[in-house]
């Protein structure tokens, strides 16, 4: 991979407001791999991005490609493309967190999965 000079990688900085456009400044492919050297390489030469904007430009928008817990958790066609484990849970603690209490009373009485298995919980091992 190429040395890019503290100074070139601060003039490309200064007019860029993400990681992804000091890449696009120095015509590095990009990558998540140039994104992560670049990235390290900013904070060694301790060059300023307090101006990075992030992911201001979408903020207060939701991902056009996410799917909604109803659309996750239903059954699908046997030639259909499986949808991710952690898509799935992700789906069910967000269906599970709209339940009311009553209902899910009604499935720990039924026997079935515990839902508020998505609350992380963290317990301490006494010795």
């Amino acid at each position: 991979m190429v040395e890019y000079t503290p100074e070139a990688l601060a003039r490309a900085a200064a007019v860029s407001q993400s990681v992804y456009g000091v890449l696009r400044e120095l015509g590095i492919r990009i990558s998540g791999g140039s994104h992560a050297h670049i990235s390290r390489r900013l904070k060694q030469f301790g060059i300023d991005t307090s101006h990075f904007t992030g992911r201001a430009h979408n903020r207060g928008k939701r991902d056009s490609y996410r799917l909604t817990p109803d659309q996750v958790l239903v059954r699908r066609p046997p030639d259909a493309r499986r949808v991710p484990g952690p898509a799935v849970s992700a789906a069910r603690c967000n269906s599970a967190a709209s339940h009311t209490s009553a209902q899910r009373a009604a499935w720990a009485t039924a026997g079935r999965a515990d839902r508020s298995s998505c609350t992380s919980t963290t317990s301490t091992a006494t010795s």
